[in-house]
């Protein structure tokens, strides 16, 4: 069962995806994060509101890949229906590809968008079986391939006989699993064959390639060996001091890992029997360890994010830890200042945002270097020609909430349907990034902005600005 965590850490997966243009990623991530609920007695309020936003937005994107995909589908529909009437205008080979074509534009259209819907795949796939029926000539051919491919396979059965005649215990099992490696996408390369050839074909390639792989083990073997003789030196080691005897296990550790794997199975064991024998000589560096540890857990329970002088403490604690930084205790001290960071930089932000509430339209009162939020939302305000264009206002404050999943009222659905046909373009087609969208459309709000205070506009620039602030509070 996952966890409350691990499910946020999903969410905010899935909230990156969607930022950098990975739509169906997102959208599968967000679809396994619905099931996980299942799983749990009782969510909370917080973790069920992320996830409503991230829904809200996989639900978007998949309307919004509907207006493009399926007129799409359409035109593909139509060019298997001109295949199937000119029936005699291609050549087989020709009309192959063109059918190979059709069939890999419809499964991009799936992977990049909502699916067809049945009855659009059924079309469809009942003209392409259509297509397919005047292609007797190119299936001939096709038999020909997979003679050739079985020669070529045969070919490569007496190469890899060849190799493994000729190799050694001298040979690196780097060396060996590459020619493996490469032998098997040769191989793979080498298909399809017919049915008949195939089951005799894999039997003679696995007998050749078994010598390769008797080979790798008696090496690893080999190297097992070695490695244990290290791991007995070790033990058997006296330092005179402690440096000494780090010294002594370093060097050490170095012709350790200069000796080849030993097998995947031995390798870890081996690797813990070696430091297991080394930690004797690191028993002042643990004891030191523990010092650090005991500093960042009394830092840590006095830690209080109005006390500067207990916020220094930690970070000096934090800062003199280097024996320490993969200790519970280090983890948790530097997540709490960062936390205390970031509470003081959302109040920042929650602060701007209540002073930049007050600044349309502008008086040039105001000291904007107060305002700490982007600097083109400061420079607009400042040379804005107020041009009072209402209308945009309105559909700048449907697509900001929008875009933090903020339902709209019946009375500015129809902003939010042309919302979604101009982003069509520039999602589905060029694939960028909207990231900077928030800032850019607080941006043109005032370059659209009257000079003239009006009740409208108040409440549309507060709407616009409540929801700059969740976008902001998210991406941090």
């Amino acid at each position: 069962m996952e966890s409350y965590k691990e499910i946020l850490k999903s969410i905010e997966q899935a909230e990156l995806h969607f930022e950098e243009g990975a739509i169906r990623e997102g959208q599968k991530l967000v679809s396994r994060i619905r099931h996980s609920f299942n799983n749990l007695e009782k969510i909370p309020n917080k973790l069920r509101h992320k996830f409503n936003f991230i829904h809200a937005q996989s639900k978007y994107f998949d309307d919004v890949s509907s207006y493009a995909a399926n007129p799409k589908r359409e035109e593909l529909i139509e060019e298997a229906k001109d295949l199937v009437a000119n029936k005699g205008d291609l050549a087989p080979r020709k009309r192959a590809n063109r059918i190979h074509a059709l069939q890999g534009k419809w499964q991009l259209l799936d992977q990049s968008s909502k699916s067809a819907s049945r009855s659009q795949w059924e079309s469809f796939k009942q003209l392409i079986d259509k297509a397919w029926e005047p292609c007797a000539e190119f299936f001939e051919e096709l038999n020909e391939v997979k003679k050739n491919n079985a020669k070529n396979r045969l070919k490569l059965i007496e190469e890899i006989n060849q190799f493994a005649a000729k190799s050694n215990n001298k040979d690196s099992i780097q060396y060996l699993s590459r020619f493996l490696k490469n032998a098997f996408t040769k191989w793979q390369n080498y298909s399809p064959v017919s049915d008949n050839d195939f089951k005799t074909l894999k039997q003679e390639f696995s007998k050749a390639r078994k010598p390769i792989f008797d080979l790798i083990r008696s090496i690893e073997e080999t190297n097992k060996q070695l490695k244990e003789n290290l791991i007995e030196e070790v033990k058997n080691f006296v330092a005179e001091d402690s440096n000494t005897g780090i010294t002594f296990f370093k060097d050490i550790k170095q012709k350790f890992k200069a000796i080849g794997p030993a097998g995947f199975k031995a390798e870890k064991v081996l690797w813990d029997e070696f430091h297991k024998a080394g930690d004797k000589f690191f028993e002042e560096e643990k004891a030191l360890q523990k010092e650090q540890i005991k500093l960042m857990s009394e830092a840590l329970s006095t830690l209080k994010a109005d006390n500067s002088s207990s916020i220094e403490d930690a970070a000096k604690a934090l800062n003199e830890s280097s024996n320490a930084r993969k200790s519970k205790e280090y983890i948790d001290l530097k997540k709490a200042l960062e936390s205390i960071k970031s509470d003081e930089k959302a109040k920042i932000i929650s602060d701007s945002i209540e002073m930049l509430k007050s600044l349309l339209p502008y008086d040039g009162n105001a000291n904007l270097k107060d305002l700490k939020v982007d600097n083109s939302i400061a420079q607009a305000i400042q040379t804005t020609s107020y041009p009072g264009n209402t209308d945009t206002l309105k559909k700048l404050v449907v697509e900001i909430e929008m875009l933090i999943g903020k339902e709209q009222t019946k009375t500015e659905e129809a902003y939010k349907q042309q919302i979604m046909l101009e982003k069509l373009q520039s999602k589905f087609n060029s694939g960028t990034s909207e990231k900077d969208r928030p800032t850019a459309i607080v941006v043109e709000f005032i370059n659209n902005s009257s000079e003239k205070k009006t009740a409208t506009q108040t409440k549309l620039w507060q709407r616009c600005c409540d929801a700059y602030l969740q976008t902001l509070n998210q991406s941090r």
